[in-house]
């Protein structure tokens, strides 16, 4: 397989490893919302999921034993599970421990629930401070999209068929 560079002719744009490093280094940890935001941008950078669908994401939506993955119900209604790295299980795992009175996964600190805009805010947010880091960030537009095919970029360099890649995206036909 050819080697993708992150800003290929195609105009698709995906985060290296250092980025994303940076990007999931950016949130505060002691803090509540960015223990959320570090678990959000973790599932979004290594599950492809869509911003309209990481903000559905319920508990029962997580299974984090045997066979770790998250349910998702994309557009269309289309049904389909994502497996999980051990990263973002643990990640997971830690967060849903924390506990809230709601059962979405992600929530505001209200238990409100967040929409498709707070999460782009979210990821927009956090790349501005791993630009600090990782200058390489400066002159990139993160967005959902980008973290959607950084997933994708993971996906085919750990091994997966590259017919899989779009169906685990949520895509209907590749």
């Amino acid at each position: 397989m050819a080697m993708l560079e992150p800003d290929d002719a195609s105009g698709i744009r995906f985060l290296t490893d250092e980025e994303t490093d940076a990007l999931l280094a950016a949130p505060d940890g002691s803090t509540w919302i960015g223990r959320r935001d570090h678990t959000l941008l973790q599932v979004a950078v290594h599950t492809g999921l869509r911003a309209s669908e990481i903000v559905r994401l319920c508990r029962a939506d997580a299974h984090l034993d045997t066979d770790p993955h998250l349910c998702c119900h994309g557009q269309g209604g289309a049904y389909r599970a994502i497996p999980l790295t051990p990263e973002t299980v643990a990640a997971l795992s830690m967060w849903l421990a924390e506990g809230n009175d709601t059962e979405l996964i992600f929530c505001t600190r209200s238990g409100g629930p967040l929409n498709p805009a707070a999460v782009e805010q979210v990821i927009a947010k956090h790349a501005a401070t791993a630009a600090r880091a990782n200058p390489a960030l400066r002159i990139t537009d993160v967005s959902s999209y980008t973290l959607r095919h950084t997933a994708a970029r993971s996906l085919l360099h750990n091994g997966a068929a590259p017919s899989v890649v779009p169906f685990l995206l949520g895509y209907e036909t590749p």
